[in-house]
């Protein structure tokens, strides 16, 4: 049977709130999937590079319970994440976007991100995150800023371990800064498993909503699948 030491219990008030944030939808959310995979290669003890390889695929429409499935993006990306101390660390990168890349209104997105990462550990173990990211269209540029708070822990010991599951969850809050802001909150619950070679395979689910400032806000319900190596 799986115990929860005392450090972890605080948690569980966050997945309570978590949990009443998937079930407030007031519409039929959008239901998609994400699936990927993401290569690490340690340059030093404080230097890491980051490739990624996602995709997402929408399966209705928005709003209804109407199938229609389709892939609406590609995402090709590049991090170097530098570590300034056990706690801090920031990173820069790059993504190349291909959104809706097999239908003939596709369109593409560049983007350059720079993030700093602070943990702080008092009765639970959280990461803080600031992310400031430029988002290049053809025919526009937008500013977004994101801050997100994740936990992360492990069922059976203090520490994540080799060849066990762990369990993590986060919230993080978006604004999209460009003629009108838009806001964006995202709730995130997954479940992890750690291999011997300290890869990982990760599913979680996340619910969006976003046009939080606007009169109608739009519901976004996924699935995430992203499994993470070291070459």
């Amino acid at each position: 049977m799986i115990k929860l030491s005392y450090p972890q219990l605080p948690s569980l008030l966050v997945l309570m709130l978590f949990l009443l944030s998937f079930l407030s939808s007031a519409q039929t959310p959008t239901y998609k999937l994400e699936s990927g995979i993401s290569a690490q290669h340690e340059l030093s003890e404080k230097s890491t590079l980051i490739f990624g390889l996602f995709s997402r695929e929408t399966f209705n429409e928005y709003a209804t319970e109407k199938i229609n499935p389709y892939t609406d993006r590609l995402d090709v990306s590049g991090f170097y994440q530098h570590s300034i101390n056990d706690k801090m660390n920031v990173t820069l990168g790059f993504i190349h976007r291909s959104n809706l890349p097999f239908e003939n209104n596709r369109f593409t997105e560049n983007r350059f991100t720079q993030s700093i990462t602070y943990k702080s550990g008092f009765l639970l173990s959280l990461s803080h995150r600031l992310r400031a990211e430029e988002r290049i269209f053809k025919k526009q540029t937008d500013l977004r800023l994101r801050y997100q708070i994740k936990h992360k822990g492990a069922f059976k010991a203090e520490e994540i371990v080799e060849n066990s599951f762990y369990y993590f969850l986060s919230e993080e809050i978006l604004f999209n800064i460009s003629k009108t802001t838009l806001a964006e909150n995202r709730a995130s619950l997954g479940l992890g498993y750690m291999f011997y070679n300290a890869s990982s395979l990760e599913v979680s689910v996340s619910n969006r909503y976003s046009n939080l400032l606007a009169d109608k806000s739009q519901s976004t319900m996924q699935l995430i699948a992203t499994y993470s190596f070291y070459f």
